[in-house]
């Protein structure tokens, strides 16, 4: 009976160990994809600007299957692209660098309309993911954001801290020019960052707001592009992706939300 008791309890102490292994195994798995996640999709050599998603995505929308369709797109990026090198050439940028918060160094191009028909109206405009500010040349303000062109930052902000960042372009500006009537215009997580600047506390002379296709919050595009590109599940991923952001990149994906910014808007 002693010998049958001593056997089960090795049996326990082994299966106990097997399922501590498992755990630990599955806990280090977690992390580890949560980690290449967040390197991915917000590290400044991230490859989260691979656009491409799996075949039953594309099976859903017709034009991204067709052919014809990314050739389109991909003429239309080529002729973005030499469009924003003839304007640099007609229009040298004057270049501008300002300090973050947490003193990273930012970078902005300044295009002068000399045919403007006041001195005071500028415009701000954003570009968006993984691009910078060549997508978004038109005699204006054209920034870099944050681990983006000749910005400095390790990791994209994803609209959060950008939009702080834009509080000092708007200071920058207004300091040059105190009678500034300012647009700001973005495009995709530009947009992003147009809403959730939107909800802060703005000087005056911001007068106008274009989102051009923003998302909803940084947890819920990341999320959705989890499910798309490699067929994994929300839970447990994301939580341990934000836990590793919150301490690398220092924002919550969650707290980075444009509808919770829009909702706080008085412009």
């Amino acid at each position: 009976m002693k010998k049958h008791i001593n056997k089960i309890s090795t049996i326990q102490k082994a299966a106990a160990g097997i399922g501590g292994a498992v755990v630990v195994l599955a806990s280090a798995t977690d992390f580890f994809a949560g980690n290449y996640l967040v390197n991915y999709a917000i590290g400044r050599g991230g490859d989260g600007g691979n656009r491409t998603v799996s075949d039953d995505a594309n099976a859903k929308i017709e034009a991204q299957k067709s052919a014809d369709a990314e050739t389109i797109i991909n003429d239309t990026k080529k002729q973005m692209g030499l469009s924003a090198t003839l304007f640099e050439e007609a229009h040298p940028a004057k270049d501008i660098t300002i300090l973050s918060n947490d003193n990273l160094n930012l970078y902005g191009a300044y295009y002068k309309n000399e045919a403007a028909a006041s001195d005071h109206l500028w415009a701000i405009v954003i570009h968006g993911y993984r691009c910078d500010h060549n997508s978004m040349t038109y005699n204006v303000l054209a920034m870099d954001l944050r681990g983006h062109g000749k910005s400095k930052g390790n990791y994209i902000g994803m609209g959060y801290h950008d939009a702080k960042d834009l509080i000092k372009w708007l200071e920058y500006i207004i300091s040059k020019d105190k009678e500034a009537e300012i647009l700001i215009h973005g495009v995709s997580m530009g947009a992003a960052t147009v809403m959730m600047t939107s909800g802060e506390s703005l000087p005056e002379n911001v007068k106008v707001f274009v989102e051009d296709c923003g998302y909803t919050s940084t947890w819920e595009i990341f999320a959705n592009e989890l499910k798309l590109r490699f067929h994994l599940p929300e839970f447990p991923l994301m939580q341990t992706a934000n836990f590793i952001a919150s301490n690398k990149a220092g924002y919550d994906f969650k707290e980075a939300s444009s509808l919770t910014a829009v909702s706080k808007c008085e412009r």
